[in-house]
């Protein structure tokens, strides 16, 4: 007899030390036992590969990320008005509970040299930085991200290529807060040299996608902890006092990132049961150990 979970998506995790085990029948359907490093046993739907809709493929936790958006802050041209103001306006959308939040950053500059003028402008900007108790932002020069304002004033520090301002990794609380990035706007002061009809700012006019990347591993929590509370709203509390504490595999502080293999099958009760059913069983393991998720593919296919 097939017992299934009866749920539409049923997660299941291989985190290190787990152990994948598989019991494959003369017709090809396969069901799988995953000992967990704790010593706990989850089992899987009986699957048959004749059942699988469409070719499953383990996506890579590096093809899985989150890209934070950058503002290169240079003048195009490299000639900086003497006595003009720069400035920049940034307003940030979804940032926080905050519906909207806005950031100036200003600097005059005392002289023609474009890297004074990038000083003057980073210091503002980290000042401007320091006012919430989470910044919305982080400042990079020279590729490297700043820590502290004595960087900025160091006369070594190399502003030739301007600096950068990069989106801040977002607050993320399992089950109750997602890591969203946010929405950021940019504005600022049109400034045209030598006659031209060409606003000489910004090299960039928006905030755009950068190289800081963000694993999938908080947003894998999320799933987890939203699959097995599917099976009961005991996860969110509600049925206090007889709760059901989930047992959660997934390591929120993994740096690297979760594979990801999704199964989109068909359950079909057996004998005389009239029960079909469209369903996903997803399989997520650190990326280290991603080779277990390609033995299920093999599984499936052969």
């Amino acid at each position: 007899m097939n017992f299934s979970t009866n749920q539409v998506i049923q997660l299941y995790v291989l985190e290190d030390g787990a152990t994948l085990g598989s019991n494959i029948a003369p017709s090809g359907a396969v069901q799988y036992a995953i000992t967990h490093a704790d010593g706990k046993i989850e089992t899987t739907d009986v699957i048959s590969k004749d059942n699988v809709i469409g070719t499953p493929k383990v996506i890579d936790a590096t093809k899985d990320t989150t890209k934070l958006k950058e503002l290169v802050v240079a003048v195009k041209s490299g000639k900086v008005i003497a006595g003009q103001e720069y400035i920049i306006g940034l307003t940030f959308r979804g940032f926080s509970q905050e519906d909207v939040t806005t950031k100036i950053i200003a600097a005059k500059a005392k002289s023609t040299t474009d890297t004074d003028l990038y000083r003057a402008l980073a210091i503002n900007a980290w000042l401007q930085r320091g006012v919430e108790v989470e910044p919305m932002f982080d400042i990079y020069v020279d590729g490297s991200k700043v820590t502290s304002k004595a960087t900025l004033e160091d006369a070594s520090t190399d502003f030739s290529a301007g600096f950068k301002l990069v989106e801040a990794t977002p607050t993320w609380e399992l089950g109750s807060f997602p890591e969203t990035t946010a929405t950021i706007e940019v504005g600022t002061t049109p400034i045209i040299v030598s006659g031209a009809e060409d606003n000489d700012w910004l090299v960039t006019k928006q905030f755009a996608e950068g190289n800081t990347k963000l694993p999938n591993t908080h947003k894998i929590a999320d799933l987890e902890l939203f699959a097995k509370g599917e099976r009961g709203n005991s996860n969110a509390l509600a049925g206090w006092p007889d709760n059901i504490k989930p047992d959660l595999y997934v390591n929120a502080n993994d740096t690297t990132g979760y594979a990801v293999l999704a199964v989109h099958y068909a359950f079909i009760g057996g004998n005389d049961e009239v029960q079909k059913s469209e369903r996903d069983a997803i399989f997520v393991a650190p990326q280290a150990d991603n080779a277990k998720l390609s033995s299920i593919v093999a599984d499936l296919a052969a």
